[in-house]
């Protein structure tokens, strides 16, 4: 491959890394403030849809650093921008690793994508959950009323995010994933024998083991 062809990949990877990141932090921003701190949003949606749209790396670095810069803006919040970087990079970070190839499977597999995706979601969300118990813990002086308060919260934000999460990577995960290879549209191919008005929403193996190895 040529150093332009390179360059504009990395430009392009580049590009939609800044513009996830923007957005989780504006989704995180719109926000409904609780009780003792913190506040519940539907940031999280967008962090499962950067963990399918782009590489693995690019997608932990805008779930972590697009959540903590919202935590730093919002009111009140900043004290838990160290944890929130943490906790939102490894979410994506595990919807990534879940999602994609493990050897010849996939750890979340199943005959509805949407069902593996809802796991995977799920599963992220309820590591954000205990993250979150944990710190909350460390701030209240290891006090558990504090971090029951916390998971409550938590799970009401993740009732909202994971069906508008599902519903984003529904209908913009298959248009615009960017694969290792820095090309749009990483989901969607057409299925040649059916003619131009069928999409083939399953991505060929080979070529989806081959952005899988350049993701890791």
């Amino acid at each position: 491959m040529s150093k332009k062809g390179i360059d504009k990949e990395l430009t392009l990877k580049i590009a939609y890394t800044g513009i996830l990141t923007a957005l989780i932090a504006g989704m995180t921003m719109l926000s409904i403030p609780v009780p003792g701190g913190g506040y519940v949003h539907v940031g999280d949606s967008l962090i499962f849809l950067a963990a399918l749209i782009l590489p693995m790396w690019y997608a932990v670095f805008a779930a972590g650093i697009g959540s903590a810069i919202a935590d730093l803006i919002v009111p009140g919040a900043a004290i838990y921008a160290p944890a929130t970087f943490i906790i939102k990079a490894l979410m994506a970070l595990i919807v990534c690793l879940l999602l994609r190839q493990s050897g010849k499977k996939k750890l979340f597999a199943s005959a509805k994508p949407v069902l593996g995706q809802a796991a995977a979601f799920w599963a992220a969300s309820l590591f954000m959950q205990a993250g979150y118990f944990v710190y909350e813990l460390f701030l209240n002086d290891f006090h558990i009323a504090g971090g029951i308060a916390h998971i409550l919260i938590g799970l009401l934000q993740t009732v909202f995010s994971v069906p508008l999460g599902l519903l984003l990577s529904r209908y913009l995960s298959p248009l615009i994933r960017i694969g290792a290879n820095g090309k749009i549209g990483g989901t969607a191919y057409r299925d040649k024998r059916a003619g131009p008005e069928k999409i083939d929403m399953e991505k060929p193996d080979a070529a989806q083991k081959a952005d899988d190895k350049d993701s890791l």
